[in-house]
């Protein structure tokens, strides 16, 4: 079994990469109403993903990530303590 990392408040490729390194099936990527062009697609960021961040799952286990470009969405599943400290400008970690 591997447990399953978090992916909330990453772009896409980052995302991506991080699941295929532990190794995951990334069977399907959702974009909601924000994301309309390939471009914002690049420019989106993980808000919700099955299996959830630190669930056990066999190696080679399906995940499907939720994208987005409404930071406010992603924000508003960070933790209270943790929304005053500055991320990097391309990814927004939570825990």
């Amino acid at each position: 079994f591997v447990q399953t990392p978090n992916l909330i408040g990453m772009p896409l490729i980052t995302a991506r990469s991080l699941a295929f390194d532990n190794p995951f099936n990334v069977r399907t990527v959702l974009f909601d109403s924000t994301v309309r062009t390939r471009a914002d697609s690049l420019s989106a960021f993980v808000f919700s993903q099955i299996p959830s961040a630190g669930e056990h799952v066999e190696m080679g286990s399906p995940m499907i990530m939720e994208l987005t470009l409404d930071i406010e969405k992603i924000l508003s599943l960070q933790p209270e303590e943790e929304e005053e400290e500055q991320q990097p400008a391309d990814t927004i970690l939570l825990q």
